[in-house]
């Protein structure tokens, strides 16, 4: 992988997931990074009920979960009271996941080089 690629995917990765726990820790729901798959290819942060609007809308599949959301998405934050938080060993598969996305992305030509 391209060290540039990789390590503007990393910063990328750490704005979001610092950014989902500071929306986690003002709200206390439990928010997901998750990938884009259109134009852009950006990092989103999602919650539930913005998952279940988005389903409602056509932009995800009808038969998606959150079960779905939980496997795919590159990190997420605890439930309120505070269990659920991914181990250690999990967010290092997910993160291999994510540069294995980044790389895929790069190679096919889709992958935005400028980092919002």
């Amino acid at each position: 992988m391209n060290p540039f690629i990789k390590f503007q995917t990393w910063l990328r990765y750490k704005k979001a997931v610092a950014e989902a726990n500071n929306l986690y820790l003002q709200s206390g729901k439990r928010y997901f990074v998750m990938p884009t798959f259109g134009k852009g290819r950006q990092l989103v942060i999602i919650d539930r009920g913005n998952f279940r609007l988005l389903k409602r809308k056509h932009y995800i599949n009808k038969d998606a979960r959150v079960f779905d959301l939980i496997n795919e998405c590159f990190y997420h934050t605890p439930y309120f009271n505070g269990q659920g938080a991914l181990p250690q060993e999990q967010i290092k598969e997910k993160k291999k996941a994510l540069y294995l996305w980044a790389d895929t992305e790069y190679k096919r030509g889709k992958y935005q080089a400028s980092a919002k």
